[in-house]
């Protein structure tokens, strides 16, 4: 639910109209086709959801790894939301939900299977 509301979040406040007036972030051109952020940020919930599902489900041999992997990558989406607003001195879409709960939640995972190894 916590990587649903922060892709919420993104799309909501239009993240590549932020991306492209914001000239530290440029490097994306999903501000040139109306509605392609959108279409990946979807997909990719889609995806993430039908994995949580099955992994719940059939707890795979590789669902702890995969765990790590993913709490890791969100916590460096979480460091680039913050440089980037920081670079650029607004708000960078998605902020707010890595900040109160991609943050606590990856770093509790991450402590969690650390713990439990």
């Amino acid at each position: 639910m916590a990587f649903l509301a922060h892709n919420a979040e993104e799309a909501l406040l239009d993240l590549p109209v932020w991306s492209a007036a914001h000239s530290p972030a440029r490097w994306t051109s999903w501000g040139e086709h109306p509605g392609r952020f959108e279409i990946a940020v979807g997909a990719l919930s889609l995806v993430v959801i039908a994995l949580a599902i099955w992994v719940t489900t059939r707890k795979p041999a590789w669902s702890k790894p995969a765990l790590q992997v993913f709490a890791v990558i969100m916590l460096v989406n979480v460091v680039t939301h913050i440089s980037l607003s920081v670079m650029t001195g607004s708000a960078m879409p998605g902020l707010t939900t890595a900040l109160i709960v991609i943050a606590p939640m990856m770093t509790g995972i991450l402590w969690l299977l650390a713990r439990h190894s």
